[in-house]
């Protein structure tokens, strides 16, 4: 690795750096005999780059709705997606310990006729990557002798994929001039697969007695949605049956799990730790009403008349070799409330037994959309990282186009 000079007025200590470190991570507590263990195990596995999901409490395994369901908590997700999507979101940890230490996200979501990916550096690394970034660090003798300048970060490239199998069946259907069944408006399934190259890079080995903490390691994620729709007065066209008298209603629910960080495979001799499994299991559900009277052009070219209430919960559990970790557990639940497709509400409740956090979460979302073609949004959530450090503002911003829409627009 290339190593660049540091500004004197830029040079931190090593010793402040690694207590960012430790602090910054939901599963590394001070009182956990694995603290130590939870500064080289790739943490950055276990950050939800969605800000949507911060919001609600960190909760996102089973939240089929929205613009980009998180396929990160659950790749199954990903048979939801529509359209184009690029997500970019930063994140300051730990602000209180070090103004240095970054999350960054950068992802590419596709999607469409029940088949979703996900790619953030894989296959290409130009096409994005979430990043940790702890800063520049200078390491100094006894003397005061600058003895290494080095970067500390972590990285993650992945690439996923998702299908929703009956809507994924009802499209080949539609392509062959069928009648397609319609099955998918009251149940659907989805599952998904994500494999992950992560690098760990924390400091070079003159620095601790010749150990390198770092390397390379691939891992895989997995999971699965299972979706009910028990009443859908909503027709798909969103203009049509408008005039009719009436509020119309639509109600869904889902469970959803997800095995992320299985059958991992380390590649480098220099790692130091293991990546721990994570194992996510919950439910949702949400109710969708639209108001009643026409609207049609004019300001619902950027809104939808709909009244949106969702609310989710779901524990995680963490293992290793298959065994699980005593004291590691986790529960997440949330809610949110949507205002005509446009502004979104969110509140949530975060327990981590081994990150001592119990605490609430708040997310706020503005989306502009002109007829589902193209639009923006931003997302913006404030939660808990751990009872010794302050929280956490997180802001998301997400550009969007269907492609298939503005070409039918564009004829």
């Amino acid at each position: 690795m290339n190593r660049r000079r540091l500004a004197p007025r830029s040079r931190r200590l090593v010793p402040t750096l690694f207590a960012g470190i430790a602090l910054a991570f939901h599963l590394a507590a001070p009182a956990n005999p694995a603290w130590a263990q939870g500064l080289v195990d790739a943490q950055s596995t276990f950050i939800d780059p969605s800000v949507g999901a911060a919001g609600m409490g960190r909760a996102g395994v089973s939240v089929f709705w929205g613009d980009h369901p998180n396929g990160w908590a659950n790749p199954a997700l990903l048979g939801y997606h529509d359209g184009v999507r690029f997500v970019y979101g930063r994140t300051q940890l730990v602000p209180d310990l070090s103004d240095h230490v970054f999350f960054t996200t950068k992802e590419i979501m596709i999607g469409g006729g029940g088949l979703g990916l996900r790619m953030s550096g894989k296959p290409i690394e130009a096409l994005g990557s979430l990043r940790l970034d702890y800063g520049r660090s200078v390491a100094t003798d006894v003397d005061g002798n600058v003895i290494a300048v080095f970067d500390s970060y972590e990285e993650i490239h992945d690439l996923a994929i998702g299908i929703n199998l009956l809507e994924a069946v009802e499209t080949i259907q539609r392509l062959r001039g069928g009648e397609p069944s319609r099955l998918s408006r009251k149940v659907d399934l989805s599952i998904g697969h994500a494999w992950k190259r992560v690098t760990v890079d924390l400091f070079p080995a003159s620095i601790l007695f010749g150990v390198t903490t770092g390397g390379e390691a691939n891992e895989r994620d997995r999971g699965a949605v299972l979706r009910v729709t028990p009443l859908d007065q909503i027709p798909e066209d969103g203009a049509a049956g408008a005039g009719r008298s009436g509020t119309l209603v639509k109600i869904e629910a889902a469970v959803g799990f997800s095995q992320r960080n299985f059958g991992g495979d380390d590649t480098s001799v220099d790692w130091v730790g293991d990546i721990h499994e994570e194992r996510l299991l919950g439910g949702a559900a949400r109710v969708t009403l639209r108001l009643p009277g026409q609207a049609v052009g004019g300001i619902w070219d950027f809104l939808e008349p709909t009244i949106a209430f969702g609310a989710t919960t779901e524990s995680a559990k963490y293992y290793r070799d298959g065994d699980e970790l005593d004291g590691f557990d986790g529960s997440r639940s949330g809610q949110e409330i949507t205002l005509f497709d446009a502004i979104s509400l969110r509140h949530g409740y975060v327990r981590n037994d081994a990150s001592a956090v119990d605490d609430d979460t708040f997310g706020v979302g503005a989306r502009l959309r002109y007829k589902k073609m193209i639009g923006v949004s931003y997302d913006y959530a404030k939660v808990p990282q751990s009872v010794f450090l302050e929280n956490v503002k997180r802001h998301g911003v997400t550009a969007f186009v269907d492609p298939l829409l503005l070409w039918k627009a564009l004829r």
